[in-house]
């Protein structure tokens, strides 16, 4: 049996969430160190979309398949195209829910907070994702 030696600084995360998601209308682009710090500071609401594009295709893959699991819809995301991210000073996402393609700003807060808590999870990586959810039934 093998041995994984994690510090607990690392194994341990603690995120604040907010009980209605509520993510800016336009979301300028940032680097990883502007997002990191809106995370640690409770403002990852305010990159949502950063957090959602940061990572390679295969990790958006992923994050719409778990979201698609918890509400038992089909759902997906599409990228800007390169030359938009490029060009654009803010972050146009666009997703489908059940092949109805709409914008993320104007998701209910319901589907914002899952996706709010699962890309913070993805884009954090931590070793050990434990989920430990206060008051649920808000």
């Amino acid at each position: 049996m093998k041995t994984i030696r994690i510090k607990p600084r690392n194994a341990i995360f603690i995120y604040q969430t907010r009980p209605v998601s509520n993510i800016l209308e336009k979301e300028p682009y940032m680097n990883e160190g502007q997002i990191k710090k809106k995370i640690a500071t409770g403002k990852s609401h305010e990159v949502l979309r950063n957090k959602i594009l940061s990572r390679e295709k295969v990790r958006l893959d992923q994050l719409s398949a778990h979201i698609s699991r918890i509400l038992g819809r089909k759902i997906k995301f599409y990228e800007p195209s390169p030359k938009k991210k490029k060009e654009d000073e803010y972050i146009d996402l666009d997703i489908s829910i059940d092949d109805e393609k709409r914008s993320l700003y104007l998701q209910g807060s319901g589907f914002l907070q899952i996706a709010e808590i699962l890309s913070t999870i993805e884009y954090i990586e931590a070793p050990l994702n434990i989920l430990l959810v206060d008051e649920p039934d808000l």
